[in-house]
C-alpha cells in the first residue's frame, strides 16, 4: 500500500509539472474531449482525482502563482483553466482598493484572485452557504495569507429570512430551491 501510494504521488507530481508547461487553451481543449470520448474521460477523472484535495500551485491564468485546493470541485481552477472568460473579465474590471462580493464563492477560485487584484486596501466578501465549500474555501484564504477577506456562510437572495438549498450528488453545486436554475443530479436539501 505504502508502495502504491509513493507512486501516486509521483504521478500526481509529473502531471502537475507537466500540466503547467502545455498552454491553457490545450489543457481545455483535452477537458472537452474528454467529455465527447468515454475512454479518454476515464483517463482525464483519473488524472483530475490525484489533483484533488491537494494544496498547489495555480498554473495559468489570472490566479497564476497562487496557492490553490480544489477540495472536490473542478481541477481546471488548479489548472488555471476554468473559466477563462471570466478570468479576464476580472483582470479587467478588478482594480486596487475596491470591493468585490463572491456570491457562491464555491472553494474561492475568484474570491483569491480577486483578494489579490484588489490589494491590502480593498476587500472581497466571499458568500458560500455549503459547509464542505467554505472548508476549502477558507483553507485557500489561509494558504495564501490573504487579510482582505472576509467568509460568510450564508446564501443571498433578494429576501431576508430562512430558505431551501437543494443540493447535488456533486458536492460543490446547489442552489435555492426559489431560483429557477437547474440542479443536477439533485439529491436533497438543506435550511440556509
Amino acid at each position: 500500500m505504502e508502495n502504491q501510494t509513493g507512486r501516486s504521488n509521483w504521478l500526481r507530481s509529473i502531471f502537475y509539472r507537466v500540466t503547467g508547461f502545455l498552454p491553457a487553451s490545450l489543457v481545455r481543449s483535452m477537458a472537452h474531449a474528454g467529455a465527447r470520448y468515454p475512454w479518454l474521460k476515464r483517463r482525464l477523472n483519473w488524472y483530475r482525482d490525484l489533483l484533488r484535495h491537494r494544496d498547489g500551485t495555480i498554473k495559468h491564468g489570472a490566479g497564476k502563482g497562487l496557492s490553490f485546493n480544489t477540495g472536490t470541485s473542478n481541477v481546471g481552477f488548479l489548472l488555471g483553466s476554468a473559466e477563462p472568460e471570466t478570468q479576464n473579465a476580472f483582470a479587467m474590471l478588478v482594480r486596487p482598493g475596491v470591493v468585490v462580493y463572491d456570491i457562491g464563492a464555491n472553494v474561492g477560485f475568484f474570491t483569491i484572485i480577486a483578494s489579490r487584484l484588489t490589494g491590502s486596501q480593498g476587500h472581497v466578501i466571499a458568500f458560500e452557504p455549503m459547509q464542505g465549500n467554505l472548508t476549502v474555501l477558507e483553507r485557500n484564504v489561509q494558504i495564501n495569507g490573504f487579510t482582505n477577506v472576509t467568509v460568510r456562510k450564508i446564501a443571498l437572495a433578494d429576501r431576508d429570512g430562512t430558505a431551501l438549498f437543494r443540493l447535488s450528488s456533486d458536492s460543490t453545486f446547489g442552489g435555492l430551491a426559489s431560483a429557477s436554475i437547474r440542479v443536477e443530479h439533485e439529491v436533497g436539501s438543506t435550511e440556509v
